[in-house]
């Protein structure tokens, strides 16, 4: 009797133990609508799948999706040429990932979605983990835009869309790319907000047209945001990364903290930097053409900004306690930038400071101000060298005249300078959203309608071919 009860018991443990770890092998086509349930959870894909046009496949909250790597040499996908739907949920986010190398990259190719065949994809709550391309699609799909508490982790790039896409709380971890791109470019209006970018090589590359960054942490990166990235970085740290922003496009950086990168922003040109704080960093920040850079804090870093152009606007910025210079000067010209403090009254140790044509006679010169304490108040000015303006004299721009302002139906903008037809401006309010868009096209009077901006504060950007200028005023 105890023989049979022992043998009864493993017989129930037995078979309890394989229920738990049941799985469902799938792979090759799917032409009929198709749902993988959480009852028939974790998926075991052997082989490549394809969803033929017309048909759906919904994934169910919870369900596991597994891949198996490298069968025979086929590397293995899921090709969508109709639908498919993985809509998780906050407790149950849908996983998919490799079979069994966790940690490692590429061991399945990821999900194409077949935009030409008329694919679409709905996914929100999902973890994609291991793969070549994580999310792809090979022209617009509408239907790929929302992802909340999204998962990305050990994928060559973990989205490659064509789509503007918005992400919310989301995570990439250990990626090659977070974000690709199929062109030279991912469509405008893309969003990040409340995201973690952390331990990639590159975060996002080639972001153009008016992408919004906001309130996420780019930390332990190589690369934070690449080349040519168009938009708006708003309330956003960047921590530990080796270089927190390469070359910028057209982008307007606001209220962020940069600390501990080896180089924080690496060249800023016709782009704008305002209100926030760079500290620790080996290098802060490279100054290049048409560049606005106003009311920052740039200090305890190595070297604070390295000149490598001729800024629109350097002014009102606190550039003080830098180790070794708080400005490098690279070029052959002369400038003033008397417009912002350096938070030091020893003029020697002040001109020990700043690297230029008394360091090495290739550069040009720079002249300064020395403030007091309060950075307030000018007690002299070290002059180098003849200049008619200083860096931050708006008589360096473009003259633009508001009225009336404050304004509260229609805006009258004059403009006193040779307009092109490409030449057009931006209204922004202070978070750095954008509210209007107009090319000026050859006009030297503009009537722009403000009935729909909120009451507030904006800043009318002017934006051509050789430079950009910002003018503030009140809607009523």
């Amino acid at each position: 009797m105890r023989k049979n009860l022992i043998l009864m018991l493993v017989l129930f443990f037995s078979c309890t133990n394989s229920s738990l770890f049941a799985q469902t092998n799938v792979s090759g086509g799917i032409y009929t609508n198709t749902t993988w349930t959480l009852a028939n959870s974790p998926y075991l894909i052997t082989g490549p799948i394809v969803v033929f046009p017309g048909k759906t496949l919904t994934i169910e909250p919870g369900v596991e999706v597994r891949v198996k790597e490298n069968i025979g040499g086929t590397i293995s996908f899921i090709e969508v040429r109709g639908n498919i739907v993985a809509v998780g949920t906050q407790n149950q986010p849908i996983t998919f990932q490799g079979d069994a190398l966790l940690t490692e990259k590429g061991t399945w190719q990821g999900i194409l979605l077949k935009g030409t065949q008329g694919a679409t994809g709905a996914f929100d709550y999902i973890n994609m983990r291991n793969s070549n391309y994580g999310i792809s699609t090979d022209q617009d799909v509408d239907t790929l835009t929302t992802f909340h508490s999204c998962n990305f982790s050990y994928n060559h790039r973990a989205l490659f869309p064509f789509s503007s896409i918005k992400m919310e709380d989301c995570t990439f971890t250990y990626n090659t790319e977070a974000i690709g791109s199929n062109v030279s470019s991912i469509p405008t209006s893309s969003t990040f907000v409340n995201c973690l970018f952390e331990n990639n090589d590159v975060c996002l590359v080639w972001m153009d047209g008016i992408t919004t960054i906001d309130s996420c942490l780019f930390q332990n990166n190589y690369t934070g945001l690449g080349s040519y990235l168009d938009g708006v970085v708003k309330n956003t740290r960047f921590f530990n990364n080796g270089t927190a922003m390469a070359a910028t496009g057209s982008i307007n950086v606001s209220n962020c903290l940069f600390d501990n990168n080896s180089t924080a922003v690496y060249s800023i040109t016709n782009a704008s930097i305002t209100n926030s704080i760079f500290t620790n960093n080996d290098f802060a920040i490279g100054l290049g053409d048409f560049a606005i850079v106003t009311g920052n804090t740039i200090s305890d870093n190595v070297v604070a900004v390295k000149l490598w152009g001729q800024p629109n606007q350097f002014r009102d910025n606190q550039i003080c306690n830098n180790s070794l210079y708080n400005i490098e000067h690279t070029t052959d010209k002369n400038y003033a930038l008397d417009k912002n403090c350096y938070c030091e009254t020893d003029s020697t140790i002040l001109e020990s400071k700043i690297y230029d044509g008394y360091d090495d006679i290739s550069k040009g010169l720079l002249n300064y101000a020395i403030y007091d304490s309060t950075c307030v108040n000018i007690i002299s000015y070290v002059t180098k060298v003849n200049l008619s303006t200083s860096i931050g004299d708006e008589s360096k721009t473009s003259k633009i005249s508001l009225y009336p302002n404050p304004v509260k139906d229609l805006l009258m903008v004059d403009f006193d300078t040779n307009i092109s037809e490409n030449d057009y401006i931006n209204i922004y309010d202070l978070q750095g959203k954008l509210w209007i868009n107009e090319k000026i096209g050859n006009n030297k009077y503009l009537q722009i309608s403000t009935q729909m901006l909120p009451t507030g504060m904006y800043f009318l950007e002017f934006v051509s071919s050789s430079q950009k200028s910002h003018t503030k005023f009140i809607k009523d």
